[in-house]
């Protein structure tokens, strides 16, 4: 069983960037809704306790929007904005130290670097384009994300990660 936890970027935040997200990223539908990965995925059960003790937990984190920028995942190119620093070794470790009383969780599991995802599987030569786009769209100002989210897939290729309720 997989498990990744994450906060969630509201609603009203996401609204500028869905038509792109569908334009260029055929399985945007498939993946997790916009959001900060606070714990990159990682391949442990956690107990039904933990994962409710993550959900209800209030992490206040503050995101102030910067600037768009791209990287490379897994040979596809991937945009994204920078939520900002504020909050992301407090909220970070928060989130560590309760999976970390799972005790069947170990080591393994570790921070992310902090970005959202705005668009994903950009094609090389649309890149720059879509990196302007998401830029111009961006929204300013700051917001507020009360609690993270646990999303769990299982070990299938064609599984798909859905939220813990």
């Amino acid at each position: 069983m997989w498990h990744v936890i994450v906060a969630l970027i509201p609603d009203d935040w996401v609204a500028p960037f869905t038509n792109l997200r569908q334009q260029h990223d055929r399985w945007s539908d498939h993946w997790l809704p916009p959001h900060i990965t606070v714990l990159r995925p990682f391949q442990r059960d956690l107990s039904d306790a933990i994962v409710n003790v993550i959900q209800r937990e209030p992490i206040d984190l503050n995101v102030v929007l910067g600037d768009a920028g791209t990287f490379r995942n897994d040979g596809r190119n991937t945009i994204w904005i920078d939520p900002g620093q504020a909050d992301r070794e407090r909220v970070t470790h928060r989130a560590l130290n309760i999976v970390r009383r799972d005790r069947d969780v170990s080591v393994d599991v570790c921070a992310s670097h902090f970005h959202i995802t705005v668009v994903d599987r950009v094609p090389e030569h649309l890149t720059s384009d879509v990196l302007s786009r998401v830029q111009a769209r961006r929204p300013t100002g700051a917001f507020c994300i009360n609690r993270l989210k646990v999303y769990r897939k299982g070990d299938g290729p064609n599984d798909r990660y859905t939220l813990v309720p």
